[in-house]
């Protein structure tokens, strides 16, 4: 145990960290295929809780719903984005992932809140990374996640990220937290700001996300710092290869010294 050291996975940020945090859209972003143990469902539930608490979130009939295009035109020439969308990509592997891909569109439409959901299957990275560039949330509701690389990802890339109450996001990832409406600072507290938030239940998802949609920017700008310092200083390529040499230096020197030893025999 006392050899023991934990290396990080790494995760490509330059790239995503490169955006800027502010002009953000009302664009809840989920990245994860479209497999059975990443909860979907949960996220589309935890949607609904959000819009039924909050009506003002709620698309009027009269509106016509936008197509990604477009929403993504939106954002690109500064028309904005007016009511919240769920905007769920991810992989699909096979016909099974597709399948379930649909099951979330059906799901949607009967929560009454397919307006306001997209569900993009096996988009272009340039294009995922257009989403993250605008989106202001990041939704990942997998439970006992190992590890989570797409939340380190969004939190690079400026989104105020909630992630399950468990596993890696709880003990790795999102660390500091923010565990709901009363353990949110206040913008003169925030000498440590958390980098994101955990949730558990589609009702506490959803009181995450409304608190991320509402923050003050103060508040937003400080999550949004802290959660791309720490993705860069623990998960990035560089700390990887850091952490990497750190750890296995002595091995590789002990195994060096050992071929020499017994070639000099």
């Amino acid at each position: 145990p006392q050899m023991t050291k934990v290396v990080y996975p790494p995760c490509d940020t330059l790239v995503l960290a490169e955006f800027p945090l502010v002009g953000r859209q009302p664009l809840v972003m989920s990245l994860a295929q479209f497999r059975p143990e990443k909860n979907h469902r949960l996220q589309i539930e935890a949607f609904a809780h959000l819009l039924k608490a909050h009506p003002e979130f709620v698309m009027p009939a009269s509106e016509r719903p936008l197509d990604p295009e477009t929403l993504l035109a939106n954002c690109r020439d500064g028309s904005g984005i007016r009511y919240p969308v769920l905007v769920m990509i991810g992989g699909a592997r096979n016909i099974e992932d597709e399948a379930r891909a649909e099951e979330l569109r059906q799901m949607a439409a009967r929560l009454g809140i397919d307006r306001q959901v997209l569900v993009i299957v096996n988009a272009p990275w340039s294009q995922i990374l257009e989403w993250l560039r605008f989106g202001k949330v990041g939704m990942h509701t997998m439970r006992d996640e190992h590890f989570g690389i797409n939340i380190v990802e969004m939190m690079a890339a400026g989104l105020l990220t909630v992630a399950h109450d468990s596993a890696g996001p709880k003990l790795d990832i999102i660390v500091p937290a923010i565990r709901g409406a009363g353990d949110v600072p206040t913008d003169e507290e925030c000498l440590q700001f958390p980098v994101g938030f955990v949730a558990t239940t589609a009702e506490q998802f959803a009181e995450s996300i409304a608190i991320a949609l509402g923050a003050s920017e103060k508040l937003a700008e400080g999550v949004q710092r802290a959660a791309r310092t720490a993705a860069s200083a623990k998960f990035s390529e560089d700390a990887f290869r850091t952490a990497f040499y750190r750890s296995f230096g002595p091995v590789v020197r002990w195994l060096d010294n050992q071929r020499s030893a017994d070639d000099n025999d």
